[in-house]
C-alpha cells in the first residue's frame, strides 16, 4: 500500500521581539496526522540569518520590523509554512570613557 504524505496541521509559531544586539528565542509547535512522520524546521529571519531546529535563538544586529519564515517539513515532503513579525528595538548607545588628549589646554 503506497504511504500517503500528510501536510502537518496547523503550525503555531511564536514570533516575539527584543533589543537589538539580544540573542531573541523563536519556537514552533505543529500537528501531523502522520503520527510515525519525523520533521525539519527551517527558518529564515528576514536579515540573511537562518537556523534550523526548533527552539531557535537569533540576534539581530540592528531595531527594525523582520519578516521571519518558518517551514516544517515531514519525511514524506509534505511541508507547512508559517509567516510573522519579530520586532526589535533600537537600544541607546552607552558611553563608556571620555578621555581628554594630552597637552590640550582648557580641556
Amino acid at each position: 500500500m503506497p504511504h500517503t504524505a500528510h501536510q502537518p496541521g496547523r503550525c503555531a509559531s511564536a514570533f516575539g521581539g527584543g533589543d537589538e544586539g539580544d540573542a531573541i528565542a523563536f519556537s514552533v509547535a505543529w500537528t501531523d496526522a502522520g503520527v510515525l512522520d519525523t520533521h525539519t524546521i527551517a527558518w529564515d529571519f528576514g536579515d540573511s540569518g537562518t537556523a534550523s531546529g526548533a527552539p531557535v535563538t537569533h540576534t539581530y544586529a540592528d531595531d527594525g520590523a523582520y519578516t521571519v519564515t518558518v517551514i516544517v517539513t515531514d519525511d514524506d515532503g509534505a511541508s507547512f509554512t508559517d509567516t510573522g513579525t519579530a520586532v526589535v528595538a533600537n537600544v541607546d548607545p552607552t558611553v563608556t570613557s571620555v578621555v581628554a588628549p594630552d597637552g590640550v589646554e582648557g580641556v
